[in-house]
């Protein structure tokens, strides 16, 4: 719904917020459910992972621009919260989200919904008493996005977002502007 501004902007981490980057001394890709790996990367390899400089500061400017507008921003992974959370303070984006708005698979509140995203979210939209247009939530996986679309508006991460950057490209920046300010 182009127009009316979200009241939260719910985001996933890998391949999301992050731009998983082949590890090679480790022969994995750098995803969040690995936290030995996260824990092992060097403060270069962690900003690497969200896409380099240039896309942290695209990133930083749509928080910015979000919490201007009062948009609560949370994220909810299947990655584990305590991999992700010194990457996204190293990235300078950790600022945008409070605490209690991060969840990972080692958080009991998506434990405790079986992993579906969609599920959590709708708790969290019960509890702040916010309806489907009011939550937009953003995530590469389409089971993650079908199983939430009938609980809030959602993005799927486009495969050409993801083969050519990553993550959440341009056009997703866009769209989330559109989705959650109307813009």
């Amino acid at each position: 719904m182009v127009g009316r501004q979200a009241k939260a902007l719910v985001l996933d981490f890998d391949s999301t917020l992050s731009t998983p980057t082949w590890q090679a001394g480790h022969g994995k890709w750098a995803v969040a459910d690995n936290r030995a790996l996260f824990q092992a990367m060097t403060l270069d390899q962690q900003i690497a992972n969200f896409g380099g400089g240039e896309r942290i500061r695209d990133l930083t400017a749509l928080l910015e621009a979000l919490t201007a507008r009062a948009v609560a921003l949370y994220i909810v992974s299947i990655g584990y919260k305590e991999a992700f959370v010194p990457h996204l303070q190293t990235a300078g984006l950790l600022r945008f989200f409070d605490p209690e708005r991060i969840y990972g698979q080692d958080s009991k509140e998506l434990r405790d919904v079986g992993f579906v995203k969609g599920a959590l979210i709708r708790q969290i939209m019960e509890i702040q008493g916010w309806a489907h247009d009011d939550v937009v939530f953003v995530d590469d996986s389409q089971e993650h996005i079908e199983k939430a679309s009938q609980v809030c508006r959602t993005i799927l991460v486009s495969t050409e977002s993801k083969r050519s950057v990553g993550g959440i490209a341009q056009a997703e920046m866009i769209a989330i502007r559109e989705a959650c300010l109307g813009s």
